[in-house]
């Protein structure tokens, strides 16, 4: 690869790896922009419903941030902090290969109810074979993925949730999760590992439900 250029390797759970190529001279689009535009195409998730990331670099080096401007723009709010490419070049290696994790969080102030993390784990801290407290191999595939997707961009559902919560509620809001449950969607949305998590003391729903 150039030296002006680095490429990424991301993956979902399952799947092979998959080429994500920064041009650290392309001035018409910062790096974290070239980052969540390739990520969206090839996790299907439209790329204003990607909030930012969380990225894990392996070799016990410092996890940092990312934020997705196309996002913040969509609500004219520009990003806290505009990234330079310069300083964090040095953050990605060239072939480092990463996990994805991908989750969903209120975005309550919005019209939209839900947003999403991309998160890049190094690969090296992940094991396709089992899960571990940085990524779970269950709730990182394809499949798992396409119906936390359906749900997010199904307006008319949380239409239907934003008129029955209350005016302020949280993520762990009793209301919230269970207007979730009562919807059939909690487990997509919130579901967690037992791994990371431990045994489950609640059920989120009735053992007797359909």
């Amino acid at each position: 690869m150039s030296e002006n250029k680095t490429t990424l390797k991301v993956k979902l759970s399952g799947e092979d790896y998959h080429d994500i190529v920064i041009d650290w001279e392309d001035e018409t689009c910062e790096y974290n922009q070239q980052i969540y535009q390739q990520l969206a195409a090839y996790t299907g998730i439209p790329i204003f419903y990607i909030k930012n990331s969380y990225i894990l670099p392996g070799n016990f080096n410092i996890p940092f941030g990312l934020e997705n401007t196309d996002y913040l723009w969509r609500f004219t709010r520009p990003p806290t902090v505009f990234d330079v490419n310069e300083r964090n070049r040095s953050r990605f290696n060239d072939g480092d290969c990463f996990n994805l994790r991908c989750c969903t969080y209120i975005c309550k102030d919005q019209d939209q109810l839900f947003d999403f993390a991309v998160d890049l784990m190094a690969s090296s801290y992940c094991n396709d074979n089992g899960c571990n407290i940085f990524w779970c191999q269950h709730r990182n595939t394809r499949a798992y993925l396409d119906k936390m997707i359906g749900i997010v961009k199904n307006t008319e559902l949380q239409k239907k949730i934003k008129a029955q919560l209350p005016v302020q509620f949280t993520q762990a809001s009793d209301e919230y999760k269970q207007l979730l449950t009562d919807y059939n969607i909690r487990q997509q949305l919130h579901g967690r590992c037992i791994y990371t998590s431990g045994p489950r003391k609640c059920r989120f729903y009735a053992p007797h439900r359909g």
